[in-house]
């Protein structure tokens, strides 16, 4: 049996991992020239080095670190490491070659998108590795925008769209996705039309291929319709990482709790938890308790309120 093509495997890590790579041994298992053909449409690129890999020398299959030596037999450059297998142990050498990695490369996809559906305009990143817009689209008569935005699923999809200023602003936009659909009711202000990148994939030997037309058919049957409905309260959106902090404030036995304490149980460094508290502060979500004798941030009813929701 023929190996599968990489590239739906790509869109759906694209939408379902914030950061995911394909070590050397799995892209040796592709159809021959597939890591080549991606490479040239950009939809991947190399990235640093694995610093460790299976030894490939026992059933097990176990990790080793390697080190980097010269072979004192070719004067080639090579990787040795030790595998513990009590039966088919031993020093293990191989190519420095195995040690490559390649990960998806969110920009290129959509400059590979821009070309296949011949967008007219230049590719501009909105949100870094989240959401761009390649171009627009003329169809009967008339302009549309169009976005490729990734994550749309994750807890801070929200967050990231309000600051694409530039979807926001567009009276007719078409969002493309790699893979996974958000819900209908994602959408609040915003009623693009959107669409799945994986379902107009082409299934060929060459060149990555989208079908330009069933992608454009598809992008007219599920746009959605405009809310008819009053306008509701408009709700916070949270990035992750202010929703983190707020679930570690949450979560506290205290009733309040230092900086410091709140970066290891939220999971973030100093400045991105420092920036969230300032946000949360503005929104009225997270406050300093009264009292000289109380130090540190506390979550406010407010706070409690809008994770409630979430919780129940």
């Amino acid at each position: 049996m023929p190996a599968p093509d990489p590239l739906p495997s790509i869109l759906r890590r694209l939408d379902w991992l914030e950061d995911s790579a394909y070590p050397f041994d799995e892209v040796q298992r592709w159809p021959r020239g597939a890591l080549d053909r991606l490479l040239a449409a950009s939809i991947l690129r190399e990235t640093n080095p694995a610093r460790e890999v299976t030894c490939g020398n026992c059933t097990d299959g176990c990790w080793i670190t390697p080190d980097i030596v010269e072979d004192p037999r070719t004067g080639q450059i090579v990787c040795t490491g030790w595998c513990h297998d009590p039966e088919d142990g031993g020093l293990v050498t191989f190519s420095v070659d195995r040690l490559r990695m390649w990960e998806p490369h969110f920009e290129g996809l959509a400059s590979f998108v821009a070309r296949e559906l011949d967008a007219r305009g230049s590719v501009t990143a909105l949100i870094p590795g989240r959401v761009c817009m390649i171009g627009s689209l003329i169809s009967d008569g008339r302009c549309q925008d169009v976005f490729v935005a990734r994550g749309l699923t994750w807890p801070d999809a929200a967050g990231v769209l309000a600051q694409a200023d530039r979807l926001k602003a567009s009276p007719s936009p078409v969002v493309l996705v790699p893979d996974q659909m958000p819900p209908v009711d994602f959408w609040r202000t915003l009623c693009p039309a959107v669409a799945s990148l994986a379902e107009a994939l082409v299934e060929a030997d060459g060149p990555p291929r989208i079908d330009a037309a069933m992608l454009l058919a598809r992008i007219g049957r599920v746009a959605p319709a405009r809310h008819q409905d009053k306008p509701r309260a408009e709700v916070p959106v949270l990035t992750r990482t202010e929703r983190d902090v707020l679930e570690a404030l949450a979560a506290s036995p205290h009733e309040s709790m230092l900086l410091v304490e709140l970066m290891a149980a939220a999971g973030y460094g100093r400045h991105a938890t420092s920036q969230a508290l300032q946000r949360l502060r503005a929104l009225g979500l997270v406050a300093k308790p009264s009292g000289k004798q109380r130090k540190g941030d506390a979550i406010t009813p407010a706070g409690r309120d809008l994770l409630a929701p979430q919780r129940a």
